[in-house]
């Protein structure tokens, strides 16, 4: 805010106020995947270094089978810190699942972390002014024009990264199409990404519009199967690999993910069941210690499964449930 020089009385309220106000813009994780790869190439070209220096990728910049190289690179190494260290040159950080960094930010602060959406800046900017109680920075905004204020030069996809990664993407289903390009498309020319991407004209594909087959089907039909099933299965392994900010951040997931989420409620079941056998099995462990082995010896015992943190060892020394995941 004060970067963009307010007027006086918005940094007298918000100087004025008697507690802090953490907030934060998210962003849907898919959107925010290939905004981080778009930045990574720029970042890699920037240097004008050779690319196998900064990332082993062979494909050619900017090209359909670069995205897909990159995403298996990534899918390989599982999002590791080894690998995150090994290309750090790259900034491979930026592709780190949001909510690492919004947990830690919560532990920092006292107050609730107030989350806000990039996807409706101007919307959500103007309820920000109206929550922290300083209308003027959305004046501000206005005034300034309520558009793109700083526009990164990523944002014009230089290198053709971001329309390559959606025309790849979109390939898998015509759900996954209007999903990343917000329309949907019945021919060819209708399509965003140019009649030379729209490849896809067999039932099914985003293209089809009425079902029939045509020449190009006939003869592309196994490469056009063949593409789909590895945009999809590209899509979803996208969705594994943020499916904590699917969840944590309550995004929708893309129409081919949507079964994760059985998955996930799943794994939540099976997860509160185990850390509750867990948890019950250890507080009878803890009773029968309790009732058996003098004060300093439980202290030992404390030490011993928590470590110097003084709020666990008293639940221990007590016999209070102790959280398994501590």
């Amino acid at each position: 805010i004060e970067s963009k020089c307010p007027p006086a009385s918005l940094v007298e309220n918000l100087d004025a106020a008697s507690s802090r106000f953490p907030f934060t813009f998210t962003r849907d994780p898919l959107k925010r995947f290939i905004s981080a790869i778009t930045e990574i190439e720029w970042r890699v070209k920037k240097s004008r270094l050779a690319t196998h220096d900064y990332l082993p990728l062979l494909k050619p910049l900017g090209s359909e089978e670069r995205f897909h190289e990159f995403l298996r690179l990534l899918v390989l190494n599982g999002g590791s810190r080894k690998f995150s260290s090994q290309y750090a040159a790259a900034g491979v950080d930026h592709l780190a699942p949001q909510i690492g960094t919004l947990l830690h930010a919560q532990l920092a602060e006292e107050q609730p972390l107030r989350r806000y959406r990039v996807e409706s800046f101007h919307s959500e900017l103007q309820r920000l002014a109206d929550d922290v109680g300083a209308p003027q920075l959305f004046d501000l905004y206005r005034s300034l024009g309520g558009g793109d204020l700083a526009p990164h030069v990523t944002s014009r996809d230089p290198h053709g990264t971001t329309q390559a990664a959606k025309s790849f993407l979109s390939s898998a289903s015509r759900e996954a199409f209007e999903e990343i390009f917000g329309s949907s498309r019945d021919t060819c020319e209708d399509s965003p990404a140019g009649e030379n991407d729209c490849r896809l004209t067999c039932e099914g594909s985003p293209a089809g519009g009425n079902g029939s087959s045509s020449n190009t089907c006939e003869d592309n039909g196994p490469s056009v199967r063949r593409q789909q099933s590895a945009a999809k299965s590209s899509l979803v392994a996208i969705c594994r690999l943020y499916l904590i900010d699917y969840m944590c951040l309550e995004y929708p997931l893309p129409a081919d993910c949507r079964f994760l989420q059985q998955e996930f409620d799943s794994s939540l079941e099976a997860y509160h069941a185990r850390k509750e056998f867990v948890s019950r099995e250890q507080n009878t462990m803890i009773a029968y210690l309790r009732a058996w082995l003098p004060e300093w010896a439980l202290h030992i015992i404390a030490v011993a499964m928590c470590g110097w943190r003084p709020e666990c060892q008293t639940a221990v020394m007590r016999g209070l449930s102790v959280d398994p995941d501590d």
